[in-house]
Formats: C-alpha cells, structure tokens, sequence
C-alpha cells in the first residue's frame, strides 16, 4: 500500500511537472529562461578575459589589438545601424571575441565550421580575425568589410527591437542588407546563380545551401525594402 502510494506521488509530481513545462512553452516563459541563463553563462564565460568599454559596447577580449579592432569598426557602423533598426535602447552592447576553440565551447558549434560571428541570447560573438584572414592581408580592411561586426550588430538590434520571431530567412536578409547599405559588401556575386531560392523554399533555410540561401534572402530583403512596399515591410517587422 505504501509503495503505491509512493508510486502514485512520483506519477503526480511528473504529470503536475508536465503540465507546468507545457504552460510555460505555450506563452512563450521558458524560451526567456533560456535566453536569460545562456546569457549568464557566456557572460560567467568571459569573467577572467580583458574588458573594453566604449560609449555603445563592452568588449571582451583576449589580444588588445582585436579589441581596439572591434570597437572602432562597431562605433563606426554604430549610427546607421541602429538608424535603419530604429534601435535607441541605452543598453551596450556585448561583444565577446573567441579563438577558434573557445568559440566551438561556448556555442557548441564544430570547430571546423565556426561562423565568423554568432548572435544568440542577447551576447555578440565574434571569431578571432586571426583565425580566418590569410597572412599578409590588410586585417583592418577585410575585417571591416568582410567581417561579421556589422552583421551581427543589426542581429542584436533587430532581436532588442523586435518580436525576433520572423522566419530565419527574414533575418538573415536583413543583416546582409544592412551590411550592403554600410560597407557594399554582398556574399555572393549576382551572377554567380541562375535561379535563386523562393520565400517558400526558404522556410527551409538550414537544410538549403547556405551561400545561396544566405544571397536569396538578401535579394529578397533588398527588393521589398527598395521597392517601398511599406505595408508589406512593416508587417514583417511587427
């Protein structure tokens, strides 16, 4: 009898467990308890690394050259981006550069195919510059309009700002445009692809090919933002 009863209590404390789970996912609670404690984490991460703080960011660091890098590119890029967002928030922004192993730990990532910059729960994280510009050239000038500062930047305003529940495609387009409308730079040539991906086909971002995935949602984003459809844009942004 009282190993029934005990049964009966750990079936009521797995069901009652359940139910408050499925609570907290349908409004949306236990994704900010995840935002929140990954947060922490990387920032618990980053405690011992070198801290730069300027008037729109705090940057961690390991080599203070990288450091210095950053920061200038961040502050120059800083008005027009937060112009197109929209974005007045008093908040700095966190930046945290990684080598290429650091950088795999923190966003569990393979080491062999680590973006050149990572944008999750509120925190900037940016691939040494060391770990992917060839001897030999301008770091300065290929970090700046080859790099994932800008890009990664619109990420966490557009995340600030916004709902941030758009489809991956839509946000991705959006950063790739603002790193065109500031630097020129696109990832891919326009000749370089007959057809590209639709906005269904992109609903299935991760599974397509990531350049082509990566310039159809630019050429996407570019022609609605270019093209005034206001009521459009402004839905997406919503």
């Amino acid at each position: 009898m009282i190993k029934n009863n005990g049964i009966k209590i750990k079936l009521y404390f797995i069901l009652s467990a359940l139910l408050i789970l499925a609570v907290l996912i349908q409004v949306g609670a236990l994704n900010n308890i995840s935002y929140a404690f990954e947060n922490k984490v990387v920032h618990f991460l980053a405690r011992d690394m070198k801290k730069l703080e300027t008037e729109h960011f705090i940057i961690h660091y390991e080599d203070e050259t990288e450091g210095q890098l950053v920061a200038k590119i961040g502050e120059k890029y800083y008005e027009e981006v937060s112009s197109f967002h929209h974005y007045d928030h008093e908040k700095k922004i966190p930046i945290i550069i990684h080598n290429r192993e650091k950088m795999s730990q923190l966003t569990l990532l393979k080491r062999d195919n680590l973006p050149m910059g990572y944008y999750r729960a509120g925190v900037i994280q940016i691939l040494s510059p060391s770990e992917w510009i060839g001897e030999g050239e301008d770091v300065e000038e290929v970090f700046e309009t080859e790099g994932p500062v800008i890009h990664e930047m619109s990420h966490f305003m557009f995340d600030q700002s916004q709902d941030a529940d758009d489809e991956t495609w839509v946000q991705e387009g959006l950063a790739l445009y603002v790193e065109y409308k500031a630097t020129g730079y696109t990832i891919a040539d326009k000749d370089q692809y007959e057809e590209l991906y639709t906005r269904e086909e992109l609903k299935n971002f991760h599974e397509l090919d990531k350049v082509k995935a990566y310039y159809s949602s630019f050429i996407i984003m570019k022609n609605i933002i270019e093209e005034n459809d206001v009521e459009y844009w402004g839905n997406m942004l919503k």
